[in-house]
């Protein structure tokens, strides 16, 4: 009995692990947390074969729905690797650029699908969910955890959002600065205050000063007295 109760105990393991179950889903199996080996009757044995029977058919009514989580991983996947090779101007050149373009062709086809799958992942969980009466799950990505998978895909578009905006809020700083700095300082409109226009003021070289000399006064001086 105790090696027929550890092999339902690995199957439960596998099944938990093929329905993403949560950490509450789990809990709820109290049986699987009993050590005391003179508990293991055939009652117990019973509920644990139940569990199996009850994954199984989850597991079941899960296919297709695992299907579209497997396409929308696929296009995150896709979506990151092209961002990614995208920092790269060069990728493009040379030897295997042919192949290249070819890859990053179908990553981006991957992605144009993206919306529609998230859109008919959403719905489909949301009517599993109802018909099944427990949430519909996959393993969170950021956590390594079974959780809801209307709120995974939600958080995770979100946190892709703001990446995106924060990258394009820098990119447009740096374009910003860089623009700056290739201008130089702004031009000087108008004159200064105390600056003189050409051809006026005193200090003018091209126009003569209406003062008379020294020389000349003092000879108008001695001719008035002679």
């Amino acid at each position: 009995m105790i090696e027929i109760i550890a092999a339902k105990r690995d199957e439960i393991e596998r099944l938990w692990e093929a329905t993403s179950a949560t950490s509450e889903q789990r809990a709820a199996f109290t049986a699987m947390a009993v050590a005391n080996e003179s508990a293991f009757t055939d009652e117990f044995l019973d509920a644990h074969d139940t569990e199996i029977a009850n994954l199984e058919k989850r597991l079941e009514t899960m296919q297709p729905l695992l299907k579209l989580v497997q396409k929308y991983e696929e296009a995150v996947a896709a979506r990151a690797e092209l961002k990614e090779l995208q920092k790269n101007p060069d990728r493009l050149k040379g030897r295997g650029s042919a192949a290249q373009l070819k890859l990053e062709e179908q990553m981006a086809k991957k992605i144009k699908h993206l919306p529609k799958i998230i859109e008919s992942l959403t719905k489909q969980s949301a009517d599993w969910e109802k018909a099944e009466g427990v949430a519909f799950t996959v393993i969170d990505p950021e956590t390594s955890v079974g959780r809801r998978c209307i709120d995974v895909i939600q958080e995770g578009e979100e946190r892709w959002a703001q990446k995106k905006s924060t990258a394009a809020a820098s990119k447009k700083a740096a374009k910003d600065q860089e623009r700056a700095s290739l201008s130089g300082p702004p031009a000087t409109k108008g004159l200064k205050r105390g600056s003189t226009a050409p051809g006026k003021g005193t200090n003018n070289p091209l126009r003569p000063s209406k003062a008379p000399a020294l020389g000349d006064a003092s000879a108008r001086r001695n001719s008035d007295n002679a």
